[in-house]
């Protein structure tokens, strides 16, 4: 997968992306000790141990932090690209599968849904204390309802289109898993050391701040692609780009509260408000206009919508590859 002629490598990364996008719709994402993510995540720990220690800035540990993680993940790709030179093609498909949290993200609000479908609360509450990082013990069935779809809103971002965005940024230069292997690095390093709490406030800086800039295109594009995926779905797209563009930017982050804003208009529903963290109680303004009280099909409306705008976003690449090839 050596650029030499920018066709053939423009036809090689089509093919690793479609290719990914299948396995994550058909496999999932299972768990497993060498998962690339837990390897970053093990690297990110280590990273955290040993630079924590230094007699500097915790902002400035920060900052280390962020740059030797991103330099041995890269520098490792890079290794396994000359090493496997034969069978680059296939390491990309395998590392950009990796990277797309599609199907993961699906099979975690399942059981949610089913658990509050049978009023089980205590058990939705386990199952969503998964995926977010909130105190799911204080919900009510609303707020369990509201904290799904907000979730299922940041996922779209987060775990899909970045990743995808990035992938094709990297094309040009050759190396489009390397960059998105870039972004998994922030994403995670964002998760695990983002200035969420006050032990975490200025070490966590520099890779909160890097997840925003990472984030920022997508989020905004994410408008867009929501925008077709609604119409596609039946739902109030009209309805939703209005809700997009009013309650945006009210979102403590930069950029969730885009995908969230348009699900909140598509659905109906409010989502944010007052938001209970383990660290505690967080004021978040409301986002969206309550047409009518969350339900449980609302959260079905929301997975509804997130696979039609996936393989929205899919059929552009899709389409590329059917062009280059013939």
């Amino acid at each position: 997968m050596t650029c030499l002629y920018p066709s053939s490598c423009q036809l090689s990364s089509l093919i690793v992306i479609i290719s990914a996008f299948l396995l994550d719709l058909l496999i999932g994402d299972p768990e497993y000790r060498l998962h690339p993510i837990r390897l970053i995540g093990k690297l990110i720990e280590l990273s955290y141990k040993y630079i924590n220690k230094l007699p500097l800035n915790k902002k400035i540990c920060g900052v280390f932090i962020v740059l030797s993680v991103l330099f041995i993940s890269i520098s490792s790709y890079l290794i396994l690209c000359i090493l496997l030179q034969r069978f680059r093609l296939l390491l990309d498909i395998f590392l950009a599968y990796s990277f797309i949290a599609l199907k993961d993200l699906i099979n975690h609000v399942h059981p949610i849904i089913d658990s509050l479908a049978e009023e089980r609360l205590s058990e939705a509450r386990t199952y969503l204390s998964k995926v977010v990082g909130r105190d799911t013990e204080k919900l009510n069935k609303d707020g369990i309802i509201r904290a799904t779809i907000e979730t299922i809103a940041e996922g779209f971002v987060d775990g899909f289109l970045s990743p995808l965005f990035w992938f094709f940024v990297g094309i040009p230069i050759g190396y489009p898993v390397a960059f998105m292997l870039g972004y998994k690095v922030i994403n995670t390093l964002d998760s695990m050391l983002g200035y969420k709490s006050e032990q975490l406030k200025d070490i966590g800086w520099a890779s909160a701040k890097l997840d925003d800039f990472a984030n920022f295109i997508p989020a905004r594009l994410s408008i867009v692609f929501l925008l077709i995926g609604a119409f596609i779905c039946g739902l109030d797209f009209k309805r939703a780009f209005y809700i997009a563009l009013r309650d945006r930017l009210k979102h403590s982050s930069p950029n969730s509260g885009h995908p969230e804003a348009f699900f909140a208009g598509a659905i109906g529903i409010r989502l944010g408000g007052p938001t209970y963290y383990f660290y505690g109680l967080v004021q978040k303004p409301w986002i969206g206009d309550e047409v009518k009280k969350a339900e449980v099909s609302d959260i079905l409306k929301a997975l509804q919508l997130l696979k039609a705008t996936s393989f929205c976003c899919m059929s552009f690449p899709l389409i590329a590859l059917l062009i280059c090839y013939f």
